[in-house]
């Protein structure tokens, strides 16, 4: 049985076994072990672990290093269920015997491997039964994991621990770590925690932006009265925070998203009464994309300017779509302008102009019968703005004005498409 143990062949195992049997010989507790190891490294592990169940339930002694080699054997294949199992089993044995202890490198290798899974029984386990005691001091690295898996699957206690245990080595916390507690509590519908970690990192010196608080906007868009608690929330935390305007904004944002921009509209007007430092570039990133009126654009653009604050790419294609709204719509040639000094000439990106405000703006020169109606339709297609179907449409839109003068083009086989309602004016 040793032999086979250590040079697997399943047929001389079995000969052995019907020998024994035959001859009325006991299987010692040795060679049951011995069994179980051949069967691990053939690598029938069902089989070796129904095998170690059933040595379980007689009186014999299992030895501790054969429950390690289990647990290093399936936690390396990933069968978790069964590896918390046995190391719970262990353990047991471990406090009963007071022996023997698990080493130190299995705490290690366990831990890595749960949390590389992100297990979060195993590594809760783990956590609570080696890291807090202080037995082991896990990698900055094996700790994130930690922090990932406790954050994904709400748990708080043990996401603020695996932060302590980073802060207290000295390592310097980074958006991910803030970003990961704040999804946490928002799990539990903790709003006031979730504020509050954006206020710690602007203080930590840290910029939260849009992408830290996706999961905070949710939880605002599920419900408009949250809106109003999240408003009171921070008008406490700037008693003792400085409350940085990404905190603002998600709120901005979820009110103009229940479709009421006008109040978010004055609610913008009350930001200095929660953030000192005022709006940023993103405030007016989110009341532009809801904004549909001249007047209210004009107001926005000289607030941007009052705060030394430049149109972004983003922010002048949506002026153009707006500016494509009104009747006087000169102006949307104009931030087409300024857009085309921050793009080459001759470049295709799409990113230049979005598909929605190139149809918007070519759709009001044919309803205002521009005659730049043509340079810019080119334009659009160079940069390969359009959809060909867009063109075809518009083409064949064209084709019924009298007053534009078009390239010349043979419309006798272009289907009139209707234009998408996400673009409609």
């Amino acid at each position: 049985m040793q032999v086979v143990a250590v040079h697997p062949d399943y047929v001389l195992r079995a000969q052995v076994l019907h020998d024994m049997k035959n001859r009325w010989y006991n299987v010692t507790p040795a060679a049951e072990v011995s069994i179980i190891v051949g069967l691990l490294r053939e690598g029938q592990y069902e089989l070796a672990f129904f095998k170690l169940e059933e040595l379980n339930k007689t009186p014999i002694k299992v030895p501790p290093w054969l429950l390690d080699v289990f647990l290093y054997t399936f936690g390396e294949l990933g069968f978790h269920e069964e590896t918390l199992a046995i190391l719970k089993y262990r353990q047991r044995v471990v406090d009963v015997v007071k022996r023997a202890p698990l080493s130190l490198n299995a705490w290690h290798f366990l831990l890595d491997v749960f949390s590389r899974d992100a297990f979060q029984p195993g590594i809760k386990f783990i956590w609570d039964h080696s890291v807090t005691p202080g037995h082991i001091h896990p990698p900055d690295g094996v700790v994130i994991n930690v922090l990932n898996s406790a954050s994904a699957h709400g748990d708080a206690g043990l996401s603020m621990s695996a932060i302590h245990e980073l802060s207290t080595r000295g390592v310097k916390l980074g958006m991910h770590h803030y970003e990961a507690l704040i999804h946490v509590h928002i799990q539990h519908d903790d709003l006031p925690k979730a504020l509050a970690i954006l206020c710690i990192m602007a203080k930590a010196g840290l910029s939260p932006d849009l992408a830290s608080t996706r999961s905070i906007s949710q939880l605002l868009r599920n419900s408009s009265s949250s809106t109003d608690k999240a408003l009171r929330i921070l008008h406490e935390l700037k008693v003792e925070y400085t409350v940085p305007a990404a905190a603002f904004n998600v709120v901005l944002e979820s009110v103009a998203a229940h479709g009421n921009f006008r109040i978010a509209f004055d609610l913008y007007r009350t930001i200095r009464q929660v953030c000192i430092n005022g709006p940023d570039i993103q405030t007016f990133k989110i009341l532009l994309q809801y904004c549909t009126q001249k007047k209210s654009m004009d107001f926005l653009l000289a607030e941007m300017e009052a705060f030394s604050l430049k149109p972004t790419r983003s922010i002048l294609d949506r002026l153009i779509r707006i500016c494509s709204m009104q009747d006087d719509y000169e102006s949307a040639f104009l931030y087409l302008d300024m857009m085309r000094t921050h793009t080459l000439p001759n470049s295709s990106e799409t990113r230049w102009v979005s598909r929605s405000s190139a149809i918007a703006l070519l759709r009001r020169c044919l309803q205002g019968r521009d005659p730049r109606f043509k340079d810019v339709l080119e334009e659009f297609r160079r940069r390969s703005v359009l959809h060909e179907r867009d063109v075809k449409s518009l083409l064949s839109a064209t084709a019924r004005s009298d007053s534009v003068d078009l390239p010349e083009q043979d419309l006798s086989n272009v289907t009139r498409l209707p234009l998408p309602n996400s673009v409609a004016l």
